[in-house]
């Protein structure tokens, strides 16, 4: 994604992507994307939150109980305390450029036969992002994942 260790300052914080939907044959959620100060035991600082949409199945992944390209919706700004979505690299130019991007989501239940994971396609490959959890029956599907410290 976008975002990165764009800060200068001396503190850093977890940058972290949090969503849940369902996945029935298609996929449609909301994800969000929370800065959390004081190395993740602080305030949220940051919070942007949008819409993941499956456009089609991918048939690519071949562990994958599921997979499909996936649309991210307009970004809406929950919370920005003094400008750090800016400092973490998530300002308004690549909120935009975030809004109508494309990637790939799958699941894999028993990934190295013991963990639920979701699988991202990233440069053109499939690998695990983080834990996941999806009912199979109702279709509910959940994950997060942190992408480290970032300094601001």
């Amino acid at each position: 994604g976008t975002g990165g260790d764009a800060g200068t300052g001396g503190n850093t914080g977890v940058l972290e992507f949090v969503g849940s939907g369902t996945a029935r044959g298609n996929y449609s959620g909301t994800e969000s994307l929370v800065f959390t100060g004081d190395s993740g035991g602080g305030d949220v600082l940051c919070q942007l939150s949008y819409s993941v949409t499956s456009t089609a199945p991918r048939t690519d992944c071949p562990d994958c109980d599921w997979a499909y390209d996936v649309v991210y919706g307009d970004v809406s700004v929950d919370v920005d305390t003094d400008g750090i979505c800016d400092t973490i690299g998530w300002d308004a130019a690549a909120r935009t450029a975030w809004s109508g991007s494309t990637n790939a989501y799958g699941f894999i239940a028993d990934y190295f036969g013991h963990a639920p994971v979701l699988m991202m396609e990233i440069k053109g490959k499939w690998g695990p992002v983080d834990f996941a959890s999806w009912d199979e029956t109702s279709g509910d599907f959940s994950y997060s994942w942190e992408t480290g410290e970032h300094s601001y």
